[in-house]
């Protein structure tokens, strides 16, 4: 979560759960070095770096949990991408 909906210091989540409409859509996705993505949401919110760690563990396919990965996949999609 991003520093607008999560307390840095103290991980205390600022906003209330279920306030999210669910009609908020991903508009982009950028890039942040090479260990995290950056999304804007259709709210205008672009506050948020989500590392490649953290997206994995959110990630529930067999691939991305524990063990699950077993060999480096044949292509690897750059950066940023979402390529299935």
């Amino acid at each position: 979560m991003c520093a607008a909906c999560v307390d840095e210091m103290t991980g205390a989540r600022k906003i209330v759960h279920g306030s999210i409409p669910a009609s908020i859509e991903r508009n982009s996705v950028s890039p942040v070095g090479n260990y995290a993505l950056q999304f804007g949401w259709s709210d205008g919110h672009n506050t948020g770096i989500y590392s490649f760690e953290y997206l994995r563990a959110l990630c529930p396919c067999p691939r991305c949990l524990p063990g699950g990965l077993k060999e480096p996949p044949e292509k690897v999609p750059s950066p940023g991408s979402f390529e299935v």
